[in-house]
């Protein structure tokens, strides 16, 4: 009768082959979570940095003149083809990220203008509504210039954007069709508030409100 301690060589055979899948099985699980995060960067990328507005704005920047009589008329204030706002936004999303997606370039947008417009009510007896450029001049606008130099921002780039007014609030939603459906609500839209400074890209306070919507 033998023993399996008789062939120590098959022994070694077992275990080496045993150490081999193991190494295997380890060396798999390595590159499952090296490429995991790559293609979830690469899927949602972020701005790498949010530049001032000393580093994006021109200093001669020129600001037309406004005349809005009713919030209809606010989509005056939106050109797409806007030579000033479109440099603007070039500014910004090309110090913002190193790819070209349109995700980053919506999270950077809408960075920079939470970050760099201080929120200023308007004065009592008027509402007063400021052209986009004022707003990234001054920095400084209530909810509806801000909302709408946003906007402007956005549609510059080839973002769908609509204006979304609630009581006494206005903010932005924005369509884009290859974002993360965390950012994405049932609707198909993605809001964004630039009034709210803590709030990250997609977070609305005041998301379930009824709301009344403009296409710009």
């Amino acid at each position: 009768m033998t023993h399996e301690n008789d062939f120590p060589e098959l022994e070694d055979s077992k275990r080496q082959k045993f150490f081999k899948i193991l190494m295997g099985v380890i060396l798999g699980l390595l590159i499952v979570l090296m490429v995991i995060p790559y293609y979830a960067v690469k899927l949602d990328p972020s701005p790498s940095v949010i530049p001032s507005p000393e580093q994006v704005l021109s200093s001669n920047t020129i600001i037309p003149e406004v005349n809005v009589s009713s919030r209809v008329d606010y989509r005056t204030l939106i050109k797409p083809v806007e030579p000033q706002v479109k440099f603007l936004a070039d500014s910004i999303v090309s110090k913002a990220c190193n790819s070209g997606e349109k995700i980053c370039h919506a999270k950077a947008l809408y960075y920079y203008v939470r970050d760099n417009t201080d929120y200023v009510s308007d004065p009592i007896s008027a509402e007063y509504v400021e052209h986009p450029l004022e707003v990234a001049v001054s920095q400084a606008a209530d909810c509806e210039s801000g909302a709408i130099l946003l906007a402007a921002l956005m549609e510059s780039i080839g973002v769908d954007a609509q204006l979304v007014f609630i009581p006494q609030h206005a903010f932005v939603r924005i369509k884009l069709d290859d974002a993360s459906q965390r950012y994405v609500q049932p609707d198909g839209w993605i809001y964004l508030d630039w009034t709210c400074k803590s709030c990250s890209f997609s977070e609305v306070p005041n998301n379930n409100i009824e709301k009344i919507y403009l296409e710009v």
